[in-house]
């Protein structure tokens, strides 16, 4: 019994660090953006901090430049 709750609270405790990292490692990689100003910028940070892990790669997709032509074949 008392090593499922040891286990329970590792998980726990490597699923919260795995979160801080990763949202506040993206929020200071987003702070460089300039494509987001103002609201848009905080309703980002705020969602960020919600719903992490989808808003997230949500972001980095419609960030992404595109391929300019001098890079297709």
């Amino acid at each position: 019994m008392a090593k499922v709750t040891i286990l329970k609270y590792i998980l726990l405790f490597s699923f919260i660090a795995l979160y801080l990292f990763y949202t506040i490692r993206y929020s200071l990689e987003f702070r460089k953006n300039i494509i987001y100003k103002g609201r848009i910028r905080i309703f980002h940070y705020l969602m960020f901090w919600l719903v992490p892990f989808a808003w997230i790669l949500l972001i980095k997709n419609l960030s992404r430049s595109s391929k300019g032509s001098f890079e297709f074949e």
